[in-house]
């Protein structure tokens, strides 16, 4: 029995070992094994920094994060309970050594900033002018446009049918296009849809609150405004949610929804029955198509479904789902009753930011950013790549 134990305890030390743990931790703690390119791109590029850079399963963040000095939490969620740590990973009850959350982009909706504030815990993000993640996320955004338009599914049934001539597709160019949210994404598709494919471009922006102060992103954001002149015919504001004003655009042509907006706790499945009921465009009240470039929380994916399957929505592309990977046989893709799965629904494995060019950018960011806090001791604090938000 002494053996057994013995042995136990010696895979367990190797397990640790392999993880960065036991008798030295680690410097960069990747949580998930997902988007696997951009954790090699960065322990590439932390080698000549001595930084060390490991990964584990989403479902192991919480033994481990407190043994590192700075976690990229990727898709895993950080809350309270895994900023508390493990006792068997070492540094639980709030005594490890975890200095920084620092995202692999910017999307921070699953970082409860607030219980890292209490920590101690710095939270960032990098730049989004410092990558050409808005640039890739944006053609993805195209890509999706023409996927539904062009019924990129039904033509994948047609190649395997030996079919020719099927499906009838349509056109982009002149289509009008709706942003739900107009930031860097939004723009960047918008100037290739008007300049591409002459489309009528259209934004619903969030109206501020009384007192609400300028983010750090509004600043960069307004540097592109005199070239983004004239790109635009016409800009709603309001609550991001209410669309009925689609009524006024015309019943003719082709009618595309892009939601581009921030995930919050407040917009959560925005995109549901009240949202869909609103999408009918023009005096004639046609559906129109709808494509997600932001989070897949935004959707009520039953609704969807649903709006798909009873033509209320044409076609819905997405690069995001509620849940990633996405459950082939849940809500969005599995099969109705009759054992048939919607033909219009097209998506993509979250991929619209995954290019070379960025990912090489980004992991180069993350690892001279910890190199600094680590090794040069330097105090976390923003940057001309990384944005430190609390």
């Amino acid at each position: 029995d002494d053996d057994a134990h013995q042995s136990d305890d010696d895979e367990e030390e190797e397990e640790d070992k392999g993880r960065g743990g036991r008798g030295g931790g680690g410097h960069v703690l990747f949580c998930g094994e997902e988007f696997p390119s951009g954790f090699e791109s960065c322990k590439r590029h932390a080698m000549p920094f001595g930084i060390a850079i490991h990964n584990c399963p989403r479902d192991e963040v919480k033994r481990w994060i407190q043994r590192y000095d700075v976690a990229v939490p990727l898709m895993t969620r950080v809350d309270e309970d895994v900023l508390e740590g493990d006792k068997k990973g070492g540094g639980g009850g709030g005594g490890g050594k975890l200095k920084l959350v620092l995202q692999f982009g910017v999307g921070l909706e699953g970082v409860s900033i607030d219980a890292a504030t209490r920590r101690d815990v710095k939270v960032g993000r990098i730049r989004s002018d410092k990558t050409p993640n808005a640039q890739s996320t944006a053609e993805m955004g195209v890509f999706l446009t023409l996927a539904a338009l062009k019924r990129a599914n039904e033509c994948r049934t047609s190649v395997l049918r030996r079919t020719l001539g099927a499906p009838m597709g349509d056109s982009l160019f002149g289509a009008h296009v709706l942003f739900i949210g107009f930031g860097r994404v939004a723009k960047a598709q918008a100037r290739m849809m008007k300049r591409g494919f002459g489309c009528k471009i259209f934004a619903l922006v969030r109206r501020k609150k009384g007192g609400e102060g300028k983010r750090e992103e509004d600043n960069e954001e307004e540097e592109e405004e005199e070239e983004d002149k004239g790109l635009l015919e016409d800009t709603f504001e309001g609550g991001i949610s209410n669309v009925d004003f689609v009524g006024r655009f015309p019943s003719e042509g082709n009618n595309v929804v892009v939601v581009a907006c921030t995930c919050t706790r407040e917009n959560r499945k925005m995109v549901n029955d009240h949202f869909i009921e609103q999408l009918k465009f023009g005096e004639k009240r046609v559906p129109g198509i709808v494509v997600n470039v932001a989070r897949g929380a935004l959707v009520d994916e039953r609704a969807m479904r649903m709006a798909c399957d009873s033509g209320k929505v044409l076609y819905y592309a997405t690069d995001v789902c509620f849940e990633e990977p996405v459950d082939v046989d849940g809500d969005l893709l599995g099969p109705d009753e009759n054992g048939k799965r919607a033909s219009n629904i097209f998506v993509t494995p979250h991929v619209g930011g995954v290019t070379v060019n960025s990912y090489e950018k980004m992991g180069k960011i993350i690892a001279e950013y910890a190199a600094k806090i680590v090794n040069e001791k330097k105090e976390i604090e923003s940057d001309e790549c990384v944005s430190i938000v609390n």
